[in-house]
């Protein structure tokens, strides 16, 4: 570096040798003039004043070369630096563009509130002016092959640069990046032909399917698939004419379930039959039981043996705390309120729903009977069900004696593999708080015993193997088991511990007695007759 040079140039003095050297001759000549010049104070005075001028200016000189040098260095390590930067981001840009315009994608997908195509598709919109919610939460994800679009429509793209180095490339599909596809009467009808015949056919039929079950068959048009900084998203609209009334349906972590349309102004809007309809697609399920009322409804079903329960009210949170005064649905007039999103073109209903399982009370009462049963005897019972791994219920029990060390616990607990345990004696009954509906495996380890079970009153199939499943319902179910064990008369194993000989003689005994009594019974034939 050039401060160490300027370091381990400098002489004892600290003068560098430049000066050093040039000071000597100086003060050489000013000693010859002293000896012309005896007593001549003033040439000396002037002398020396020039002497430390010329160090001055000499020792400035150098300073200032070292200055330009080292200057010169760091602006050629800034422009190298510079240099790499800049090779580094066209490198990223080439590798980026590389990978925009081939293979696939996942995009997410968003409705447009205006319900208008922009006069000028490929540009950065405001979140806010798409649902749902405007939250940059999508109604759903699909995978674009880009080959395939590659083939049907070519791409506009611009780099965007974030800050030093951060380049990213918006990428646009639309009938703005090509001419080809922007033939038709309308824009609408423009954007409707590549949607349909180019940019959903670079999809797959399941991913095609969303739309038809999120927005209706043929409602929504996508009209640009773009790579923005968030990442690729499709914006679209709804193939109708306004009025449009939207009803959109969230769940409880605000991801959009679907949402219907209608252009229907006598109703006005969507209806609520329709809005119950898809509701049920969209949950599954059978066996649909409702409780409404304006603004609250409750929908009780089964799904795979399970029970649940899902409440629909309006959304209320985020953005839309200022809107809920808006948002009404009344299932006896069969239809909703909404708010204004676009006036005379869009009108909007949000709902929003949580979903539980519904818990059930399951109780198991111990009986035993027969004369060889123990009353004071404990059984295990091991439930089973693999959902329920690593959750526990609260038991409450009946008919414990005060003295009974068993240990009974207060709370039943499925270990990692869905397996509990609790014990009972006769008289016993216990209550496990809750449970969710659906199916569970029950097995009394009984030994000896020959089990009988009850399940709400009726006999029910019980197998020493494997024990029973039962179906927990939204109603108490209530299971009753029974031990048998009655005291064994002797068996032909006790008989073999008596002597042969005397078995013999006792039958014996039997042939001839039986012998002498059929004769004695002829000779009172005769004298009868």
């Amino acid at each position: 570096m050039q401060l160490s040079a300027f370091a381990e140039s400098q002489s004892a003095e600290g003068i560098p040798e430049a000066v050093t050297s040039g000071s000597g001759q100086l003060q050489e000549q000013s000693g010859k003039t002293e000896e012309r010049s005896a007593g001549s104070g003033q040439t000396q005075k002037e002398q020396t004043a020039e002497n430390k001028q010329t160090m001055t200016e000499e020792r400035s000189a150098s300073n200032e070369q070292i200055k330009n040098e080292e200057q010169k260095e760091k602006n050629g390590q800034e422009t190298t630096e510079d240099q790499s930067v800049a090779e580094k981001s066209a490198a990223d840009r080439s590798e980026q563009q590389e990978r925009a315009v081939s293979g696939k994608i996942e995009a997410k997908v968003y409705l447009r509130y205006s319900n208008e195509v922009p006069s000028a598709i490929n540009n950065a919109f405001a979140m806010g002016e798409f649902g749902p919610s405007g939250n940059d939460k999508p109604y759903f994800t699909v995978t674009v092959d880009l080959d395939e679009l590659n083939k049907k429509v070519n791409s506009y793209s611009y780099w965007q640069d974030y800050g030093r180095g951060n380049w990213v490339e918006y990428i646009y599909y639309s009938i703005d990046s090509d001419a080809r596809w922007n033939q038709q009467n309308t824009r609408l009808e423009s954007v409707t032909k590549l949607w349909r015949e180019a940019i959903t056919s670079a999809m797959s039929a399941a991913d095609q399917a969303k739309f038809t079950n999120v927005f209706g068959e043929n409602m929504f048009v996508g009209y640009v698939l773009k790579r923005e900084g968030s990442g690729w998203h499709i914006d679209g609209v709804l193939a109708e004419d306004p009025p449009v009334y939207v009803v959109e349906l969230y769940d409880a972590e605000n991801n959009g379930l679907f949402a219907i349309s209608s252009n229907d102004t006598k109703l006005p809007g969507v209806t609520y039959r329709e809005f119950k309809r898809k509701a049920e697609e969209i949950l599954g399920g059978q066996n649909y039981q409702y409780e409404e009322g304006n603004d609250h409804i409750i929908m009780t079903y089964q799904k795979d043996g399970v029970t649940y329960q899902t409440e629909i009210v309006p959304k209320s949170d985020g953005a839309d705390a200022s809107y809920v005064k808006n948002y009404h649905v009344y299932p006896a007039q069969g239809k909703f309120a909404y708010r204004t999103v676009t006036a005379d073109t869009y009108y909007l209903c949000r709902l929003k729903m949580t979903t539980r399982q519904v818990g059930t009370d399951l109780w198991i009462e111990k009986k035993v009977a027969g004369g060889a049963a123990d009353p004071k005897e404990h059984f295990t019972f091991v439930l089973t069900k693999t959902s329920l791994a690593g959750t526990s219920y609260s038991v409450s029990y009946e008919g414990i004696a005060e003295n009974d060390g068993a240990g009974h616990q207060e709370t039943l607990t499925f270990d990692g593999n869905g397996v509990a345990r609790l014990s009972l004696k006769n008289g016993e009954k216990a209550r496990i708080l809750q449970m969710p509906s659906g199916d569970v495996q029950i097995k009394e380890e009984n030994g000896d015993y020959v089990t009988k079970v009850t399940v709400n009153g009726i006999s029910e199939k019980y197998s020493d193997a494997s024990g029973i499943k039962i179906q927990l319902s939204s109603e108490k179910t209530e299971l009753v088991f029974t031990n048998q064990l009655d005291a064994q008369p002797p068996t032909g194993a006790e008989l073999l511990s008596v002597p042969y000989w005397l078995m013999g003689g006792t039958a014996l005994a039997g042939l001839l007695g039986s012998r002498i009594t059929g004769r004695r019974r002829k000779d009172r034939k005769k004298k009868f007759f």
